[in-house]
């Protein structure tokens, strides 16, 4: 069955500023797959009883299921699956992905089988096979010493970027040889979560990640063998498809995927006070994408979104920056009412959207990918109540900004809080 929720000196100068859309979570969660309805399959993927059979086993077998409705990854994401590989023939190969990918084939979009897992290209295949503008995390159970897999029993994340994706260890982030056998017959669980500009992947032990790296899912990162990497062109409204991809060869497997469940980043609350030009134009004609505040010196707008719940009880609620410019100071602002209309006023390179009773709930650094989380403890600081509605934005330093005034602020949250 399926559970659905889509169903299916910075301080003292920041304190001196008084301190529509909308961009809502995405979240999905299949307990199992009784039902695929608002999945599709490609190649040889099928819905086997309660389970996602990505490939079954036997040879020479491609696959792919994704969901079909782009979810958001503009600003993270928290993504779970629990998989069993069995049946092995052969030996057992050649293993399974998780990918997300903006590839003009959209829902279509299938590689090569047998060591490239159904998203790289074999030598010699068509030109727009590979999975282009992908991330891939890949769960490798065949050891290719010319690709640089680590051994026959691997997890890796692979990117290149916006363009075609390869299978190859040179395009990899980071890479593990994990102390769990992925083919081992045995059910396994993984969590790929994307925050404040880094990327995790655990394996069974959910709370200590197995691969830890400085990536953002649009600015990009640098690939553990060196050099810069790229982040991927994402649809207008910051969405990518998500899935799976599997394959066999001359060995083979099955590839199953047990439950699977998604939340976008962007958590609680409704997102507003944008540098898109649908409101106010931003101060020196510096527009950013929507969804975002106006444009600051890395070119983009600052986003503001949060995660975790709502509820005061729960106290897991956070905000999270992103698309800043690294090693800066910025400040976390709270506030019971927003400015003109949610349209909010010119201040520095971009627009105070926070109004009365504005709260600094501390200043905190912006890391190297550009990412910043609010303090530990946010709705204590701010002494928030079950059943109150709050204002956040995040204003930031930025001495190269497009305006030349030193500081500018992200698009602002409207959060109700509940028991």
């Amino acid at each position: 069955m399926t559970r659905n929720s889509t169903i299916h000196g910075l301080g003292a100068g920041l304190l001196l500023l008084g301190l529509a859309g909308s961009a809502s979570a995405q979240d999905f969660d299949y307990v199992d797959f009784a039902s695929v309805a608002g999945l599709t399959l490609v190649g040889n993927a099928s819905q086997t009883g309660n389970v996602l059979r990505v490939t079954p086993s036997a040879g020479t077998q491609t696959g792919a299921a994704y969901h079909t409705t782009p979810v958001r990854v503009a600003q993270g994401f928290d993504t779970r699956f629990r998989f069993q590989m069995s049946a092995l023939g052969g030996g057992g190969a050649d293993g399974m992905t998780f990918v997300i990918h903006n590839d003009p084939r959209g829902v279509a979009a299938l590689g090569s089988g047998g060591g490239e897992l159904g998203y790289g290209a074999l030598p010699g295949a068509p030109v727009g096979l590979a999975i282009a503008n992908s991330l891939v995390l890949e769960l490798d159970t065949y050891l290719s010493g010319a690709e640089g897999d680590l051994s026959a029993n691997t997890l890796s994340l692979h990117t290149n970027g916006p363009g075609s994706n390869d299978n190859d260890e040179s395009y990899s982030l980071g890479q593990v040889a994990p102390l769990q056998n992925l083919s081992d017959g045995a059910i396994h669980e993984v969590r790929l979560q994307q925050s404040a500009g880094t990327l995790n992947v655990f394996l069974d032990d959910m709370n200590t990640p197995l691969i830890s790296v400085p990536y953002d899912i649009e600015m990009g990162g640098q690939w553990a063998g060196g050099g810069a990497v790229g982040g991927l062109t994402l649809q207008a409204d910051g969405t990518a498809y998500v899935g799976f991809t599997a394959a066999t060869g001359g060995a083979w497997e099955a590839h199953d995927v047990l439950s699977w469940s998604w939340s976008s980043n962007g958590g609680p609350g409704t997102s507003f006070c944008f540098g898109d030009a649908s409101g106010l134009i931003c101060p020196c004609g510096n527009l950013a994408a929507a969804g975002e505040g106006c444009g600051n010196s890395m070119g983009l707008g600052g986003a503001l979104g949060s995660q975790g719940s709502a509820s005061v009880a729960a106290g897991t609620f956070e905000l999270q920056g992103s698309q800043l410019p690294p090693n800066r100071p910025a400040l976390f602002v709270q506030a019971n009412t927003h400015l003109n209309n949610g349209n909010g006023t010119l201040a520095g390179d971009g627009l105070r959207c926070t109004g009365a009773n504005a709260l600094n709930l501390g200043v905190v650094w912006i890391d190297l990918a550009g990412g910043a989380t609010s303090p530990p403890g946010i709705l204590a600081l701010g002494g928030v109540s079950a059943g109150e509605t709050k204002i956040y934005q995040l204003i930031y330093r930025d001495p190269l900004g497009p305006c030349g005034t030193g500081y500018n602020g992200t698009n602002a949250l409207e959060v109700s809080f509940t028991p």
